[in-house]
């Protein structure tokens, strides 16, 4: 791992992914809202799946925000997206070509939810 990977994974353990150091509250609320594709900014998922990439999904400090992601399991579906990121109209903000999301918001996202699969597994946790 290099400098800089290591050094990105202390900033995101060091708030537990998502969490002020302050008070242990989100650092902003939509931080904890499930999207595909990830934001440009940051949410936990995007968090979760940097850390599990370079190895550091099992670290204690990770839990809180694994068990974020364990708590937005729709069963016998997978993990929804709760807000959206994109537009399919040509000329507004956020436009795209791409299909991200052929379900409406609320119920299992594919794509979302192969990666919700890979970070849990890499966690030990599914």
């Amino acid at each position: 791992m290099t400098n800089a990977s290591a050094a990105a994974a202390a900033v995101l353990l060091e708030r537990q992914v998502y969490l002020k150091r302050s008070n242990g509250q989100p650092l902003r609320p939509v931080y904890t809202k499930m999207s595909y594709p990830y934001p440009r900014l940051y949410d936990v998922m995007a968090g979760l799946h940097i850390l599990a990439r370079a190895g550091h999904v099992t670290d204690a400090r990770c839990a809180k925000a694994l068990d974020l992601l364990e708590s937005k399991y729709l069963e016998g579906e997978g993990w929804a997206t709760e807000r959206k990121l994109y537009n399919h109209s040509h000329g507004k903000p956020g436009f795209t070509n791409a299909p991200w999301e052929a379900s409406a918001r609320g119920r299992a996202n594919l794509l979302l939810t192969v990666d919700a699969l890979e970070v849990l597994q890499l966690a030990g946790r599914w």
